[in-house]
């Protein structure tokens, strides 16, 4: 679990690589960041082999990233749940308001090709299972949309990976994205055409945020900071009273100028 700067081969491109696993070679998460992203990251959390954090300062609003590896439909239960509960931990301890939560990674289930409330969209593949219950209930309890089901792609290019005998083919990575910002996502889907030895197609998603402008007394700067209900109160009248006449009478009380 760390860190490290490495460089592509006969490349002299800087890359971050923050990482997060056990010495067995069967699971383990990273991120990988370069350029200006590299020197957005404020900080990590390795939570556990199977799931990594990460806040990018990002404008308007920081980003909440969280990458993860699920446990197989053949897992123990016990084994299921502790990842489940160490992302809502994760969660919990990390979520700010307006924060743009993100979880993504290999979440070996299948949501289903079925539109599913605003969750879910139309263009998932295969029917749902167990896990993809999981992911389904995960999603709906932060607020998220499972967001590359939500694009239109031909059904031959939905998958996300193939089983060793070249056949099978499943969607079982995700990207779960705050619905808040659902707006904010151009594009998700997963590229059939990517060369990086693996039996998993990655999956992308375009991402642009923006919030609509909020009115207030910029002039002044005070319109955002008084809390008006609380003069309901008799005690706080009061005080709101002596201090503003305490603040006018220093204000009016002014030394007559010295005659030169």
């Amino acid at each position: 679990m760390g860190d490290f700067e490495t460089t592509l081969p006969e490349t002299k491109e800087k890359f971050a690589v923050i990482f997060s696993g056990g010495d067995k070679k069967r699971k383990g998460v990273a991120f990988i960041t370069r350029g200006r992203l590299r020197d957005s990251v404020k900080n990590y959390d390795n939570v556990s082999d199977r799931i990594i954090q990460i806040r990018l300062k990002t404008a308007p609003v920081e980003m909440n990233i969280i990458q993860v590896y699920a446990p197989t439909s053949d897992a123990e239960l016990e084994v299921i749940d502790k990842f489940y509960e160490d992302i809502e931990k994760a969660v919990k301890s990390s979520k700010r308001f307006q924060d743009c939560l993100i979880i993504m990674g290999d979440l070996n289930g299948k949501v289903s090709e079925i539109k599913d409330d605003d969750v879910v969209g139309p263009f998932g593949l295969g029917q749902r299972n167990e896990q993809g219950q999981r992911i389904v209930e995960c999603s709906r309890n932060h607020n998220l949309i499972v967001a590359n089901t939500w694009f239109q792609t031909k059904k031959n290019n939905r998958h996300t990976w193939t089983a060793p005998d070249g056949k099978t083919r499943n969607q079982i990575d995700y990207i779960l994205i705050d619905k808040s910002y659902r707006n904010g996502v151009r594009n998700c889907k997963a590229r059939q055409d990517a060369d990086c030895g693996s039996d998993h197609n990655p999956v992308l998603a375009y991402i642009n945020i923006k919030l609509q402008k909020i009115n207030n007394n910029r002039s002044t700067g005070m319109a955002s900071q008084w809390n008006t209900e609380l003069l309901k109160y008799d005690n706080i009248q009061q005080q709101f009273k002596e201090l503003t006449n305490a603040k006018v009478k220093n204000t009016t009380d002014v030394d007559e100028p010295e005659e030169l």
